[in-house]
């Protein structure tokens, strides 16, 4: 239970930190345990022009494009094909400059054999606009899929993580209409709760 809470607040504080100045651009580039596939975040307020690039270890420029967004975007990098090593992600908005260094591997990322089972799961709403805490309790290392579903059974969430043990994640649904329903699956069971 203590590693739970514990998740819960660095989960709680990494937000936290995230959304600190909304006058300010904010990158994130995640890696998305798919492999060769990044996720990058980009939060900036307002109507903008983003110019993308994406740089090598030589300063060559390996991607380009050129965004428009509302308050921001969220896209995949797909670096299959690419050399491992380090690369820059750049946006410039305006004036606006913000980068973020990323390592790029094409070892294989599986550390040690999936042997864990999902325990249980448990779904708690926070304040604010529709912030769910999913809790899932979990023995050893596992790979669980997370699928989210609005009031109506449709789905508007899919993904698939690896864990080590207990772990704690926040999902903001503002645009979810109803009530959600999470489930959580792994090779041996699949859990679902109406939160």
């Amino acid at each position: 239970m203590k590693s739970i809470v514990l998740s819960v607040m660095m989960v709680l504080v990494s937000v936290f930190a995230f959304a600190i100045d909304p006058s300010n651009s904010q990158l994130v580039v995640l890696n998305t345990n798919t492999t060769g596939v990044f996720k990058v975040i980009y939060q900036q307020p307002g109507q903008n022009s983003v110019a993308f690039k994406v740089y090598n270890q030589q300063g060559e420029i390996v991607f380009a494009d050129y965004i428009r967004s509302s308050n921001g975007f969220i896209r995949p990098l797909n670096f299959l094909g690419m050399e491992s090593g380090a690369y820059k992600v750049e946006l410039k908005s305006g004036n606006q400059v913000t980068e973020q260094m990323i390592t790029y591997s094409t070892a294989s990322t599986e550390e040690k054999v999936i042997d864990g089972t999902v325990k249980s799961i448990h779904v708690s709403k926070l304040a604010g606009d529709n912030k769910y805490l999913l809790a899932i309790s979990n023995e050893g290392t596992n790979r669980v899929n997370v699928k989210i579903y609005d009031g109506a059974k449709e789905l508007v969430y899919n993904t698939s993580m690896k864990i080590a043990g207990n772990v704690g994640v926040i999902y903001s649904l503002k645009q979810l209409v109803g009530t959600p329903t999470f489930e959580v699956s792994d090779k041996n069971v699949t859990a679902s709760v109406k939160k």
